[in-house]
């Protein structure tokens, strides 16, 4: 436990502007860099460099079928029943999304592939 704080007299409180040293005029850029919000240099890093791998539509339905074997695999309970119907509703999600992906091909992007065959 502290005690109270060391009393000052008048003067001293007077006079601490004087005592203080001050530094030379802080340019704006100085003023600027002191107020800015710093982030630590590890976790700014680790944050700009996060990258995912592409999946491809095919990965991802391979997986949501993988759950939906675990799921089926589980007792019987309110919480599997759920989480089965929402792995299904994933899977259709990602098969609309892979549909709509797809470019259709035109008649000269055929021929010229033909074309190139022969």
């Amino acid at each position: 436990m502290t005690g109270p704080a060391p009393q000052m007299s008048v003067q001293e409180y007077i006079s601490i502007d004087e005592i203080t040293e001050t530094s030379a005029e802080m340019s704006l850029a100085d003023i600027a860099s002191s107020i800015q919000e710093t982030e630590p240099e590890g976790e700014a890093d680790d944050e700009k460099d996060v990258t995912l791998p592409p999946v491809s539509s095919k990965m991802a339905l391979k997986a949501i079928e993988t759950v939906q074997a675990f799921m089926m695999q589980q007792q019987k309970s309110e919480t599997s029943t759920k989480a089965l119907k929402l792995s299904l509703s994933l899977g259709n999600c990602v098969e609309r999304v892979a549909h709509y992906t797809k470019k259709q091909s035109t008649l000269d992007a055929f021929f010229s592939r033909v074309n190139k065959k022969i």
